[in-house]
């Protein structure tokens, strides 16, 4: 079964990739984990020509290809306007791709992804759409758009998913929409990283906080905590965002500059190194998260956890791989941090959950989740 990707993501060229093009995130990783799963792939995407390579992930994977393309070159309403004539330049392009390949799939957000599936669905070819924002808050209108197709799609020969986890389906409307969970981690990268060794917490501890620097994302909330806390805790804070100044600025005020480092944007084998130099990982995230993979990876480093009761989070830390606290509250965050260092022995069976409890978000369960709910999909089960 061949697959057909559009995906607003950016790439650009790269000579250190096998596939001959680079991008950053988790993009990468999960394009490897489809071509896995099907005969082939390939992901249409648009071309950066002058591209951040900070945090570069190259593409790779044997059935994987990549058909880069001009981007629009405009952003916001700009971007929106100019949407409609690039539609009319790609359209019959797109049109053939698509006639070539069985499946196409569109994880959105995404303009282009948009443009994919709308395209698939005017064919009436098997169609999977990855939702990958907040399912539940939908605020634009082609938020609003979105979750009205999938409602009134799904089914049939279509699987629509949505990344993140409640008890409930997705839709009261459709019960075609399902949860899908999200990683960047294949199995040999979960072995190797099972091997990080034990952890002192007899001396400094050491914070992690990794996001993208958005006030949501909570890193005020740990900079207010670590104020409270001995000196024997310090704290990295890795990403860059539209917040970040200001988080600088409150490390000043409270005089706490020579406890927390800023690293800024770095790659994920930057991010695991760091997992694995820490001790706990705090997330008190107040943002409406999809999968937030990033705990994912500290987690198998067997670092503990201390976040919130949001998206698929409390499931990953429910049988003992670190602590919920509620959002916002640096005095209850303190609590669960000296919680956690305060018995090493029970510290060491936190840590022994996250290396246990991650073996079952790999890679390659991820790409074969994906085709065998394709085929009870398609075949009506």
């Amino acid at each position: 079964m061949k697959l057909l990707v559009f995906s607003h993501k950016k790439v650009w060229k790269s000579e250190l990739s096998e596939l001959g093009y680079a991008t950053d995130g988790g993009f990468a990783h999960h394009m490897f984990g489809l071509s896995l799963s099907f005969d082939e792939v390939k992901v249409v995407v648009p071309e950066a020509l002058n591209a951040d390579r900070k945090g570069e992930v190259q593409f790779y994977g044997k059935n994987l290809k990549i058909k880069a393309i001009n981007d629009i070159k405009a952003k916001g309403i700009l971007r929106k306007i100019l949407f409609f004539p690039y539609l009319l330049i790609n359209f019959f392009r797109f049109l053939s791709l698509i006639r070539k390949y069985d499946v196409i799939h569109s994880p959105i957000p995404s303009d282009l992804g948009t443009l994919g599936f709308l395209l698939a669905y005017y064919l009436d070819k098997p169609l999977i759409i990855r939702h990958c924002g907040n399912w539940e808050n939908q605020r634009t209108l082609a938020e609003k758009f979105w979750r009205k197709f999938m409602t009134f799609n799904a089914g049939g020969s279509n699987l629509f998913m949505t990344t993140g986890w409640q008890k409930l389906k997705p839709s009261f409307e459709n019960h075609s929409i399902d949860w899908i969970f999200s990683t960047s981690l294949t199995q040999e990268n979960i072995s190797y990283l099972q091997n990080t060794p034990k952890r002192d917490v007899s001396g400094k501890i050491n914070l992690l906080h990794v996001a993208r620097q958005e006030k949501e994302k909570g890193a005020d909330t740990v900079i207010e905590s670590l104020k409270e806390l001995d000196n024997i805790f310090e704290l990295t804070i890795v990403g860059n965002g539209d917040y970040l100044e200001n988080l600088k600025q409150k490390v000043k005020d409270f005089d706490i500059s020579n406890r927390v480092t800023f690293t800024g944007k770095v790659s994920q084998q930057e991010v695991v190194e760091f997992c694995k130099k820490s001790h706990i990982f705090v997330y008190p995230t107040r943002a409406s998260e999809g999968f937030p993979k990033v705990v994912l990876e500290s987690m198998a480093t067997g670092l503990p956890v201390i976040s919130t009761n949001v998206s698929i989070i409390p499931r990953l830390l429910e049988k003992g791989a670190g602590l919920l606290v509620k959002p916002s509250n640096p005095n209850e965050l303190v609590i669960a941090i000296n919680d956690i260092i305060a018995d090493e022995d029970r510290y060491c069976a936190i840590s022994q959950r996250c290396k246990d409890i991650v073996k079952d978000y790999t890679l390659e369960s991820w790409g074969n989740e994906f085709i065998k709910r394709l085929e009870n999909q398609m075949n009506g089960i």
